[in-house]
């Protein structure tokens, strides 16, 4: 008499895989660029409006050879209504040279531009965010607090581009390079470029902030302070953030917090990310976050 054992395997079917290609790399090779804007300042008008249409920008272009291919980059997220809603698409913001595409799509319909910008030199990070208004900086004067202005923030070298979705333009000069910039509850946290061998000329005066912060397009960035530990008399200290070893590995907006990594000490960081308190802070003249160590 023989045991027989009956195995079964159950397999499961997959289809072959697909590379990703996002919407805005192709609206990309349509798109007037920085290049085209240029041929069209360059050319003559008897050659740009030829018996023969374009002929003269095309033959133009075709004696254009492009070595360098321009490094893209893109995001993806639920579609968010003006309401700030979710609603039943989503939304990609793609980056490639001088040149960023704001598309909308879904799996029901097909992805369409909603806003393209072309900006004078190339962009390092695009990124959503929103900005809470004051009623007197707003046209609305419904309710009480403050009003939500959704933006699309567009960095370069020396600036930064802000483009509200009601048809606003800001821009402001950044007086620092700028290593990473992201999107909190409060605005724009920037990170400034700096070295770990940065260090203040003379030993008794304070390195400079690495980390500042804009709450709006038309306030100035201004640095961050953090509240951490318990200074002399028990009481927390306050200072600016000016760890050059600190670097943000993750932001999240609800709840308001930060994770940051200090390459020194290995050490993983999380913070609690507010406005600051003009009664508890002892710097004045800060309009900035606050960074607040949580337990």
């Amino acid at each position: 008499m023989s045991n027989i054992y009956e195995e079964r395997v159950i397999m499961i079917a997959a289809g072959d895989l697909q590379e990703f290609v996002p919407f805005g790399r192709d609206h990309c090779k349509h798109h007037p660029n920085a290049l085209n804007l240029q041929l069209r300042q360059l050319q003559p008008a008897s050659e740009l409006w030829s018996s023969d249409g374009a002929a003269g920008l095309v033959g133009s272009l075709q004696e254009v050879t492009i070595h360098e291919k321009h490094k893209e980059c893109w995001q993806l997220r639920k579609g968010i209504s003006d309401v700030g809603e979710e609603v039943d698409y989503d939304e990609e913001l793609y980056v490639a040279g001088n040149m960023v595409i704001w598309s909308k799509g879904s799996k029901n319909q097909a992805s369409a531009v909603y806003k393209a910008f072309t900006v004078d030199s190339p962009v390092l990070q695009a990124l959503w965010c929103d900005f809470f208004v004051p009623q007197d900086k707003s046209e609305k004067t419904e309710g009480s607090g403050e009003v939500v202005e959704k933006c699309i923030c567009i960095l370069q070298s020396s600036c930064i581009n802000i483009h509200s979705i009601k048809g606003k333009d800001y821009i402001a000069s950044l007086p620092f390079q700028v290593a990473n910039v992201w999107p909190t509850k409060y605005g724009l946290l920037f990170e400034r470029s700096s070295s770990s061998h940065e260090v203040p000329l003379n030993p008794i005066r304070e390195p400079l902030p690495t980390m500042f912060s804009m709450l709006h397009p038309l306030d100035e960035i201004t640095p961050m302070v953090c509240k951490s530990g318990a200074g002399l008399f028990g009481s927390p200290r306050v200072q600016y953030v000016a760890d050059y070893s600190m670097r943000i590995v993750f932001l999240n907006a609800e709840p308001s917090i930060v994770m940051t990594y200090d390459f020194t000490q290995s050490l993983h960081t999380v913070w609690a990310l507010r406005r600051v308190k003009p009664e508890s802070v002892m710097l004045h003249g800060l309009k900035c976050c606050k960074n607040e160590v949580k337990g």
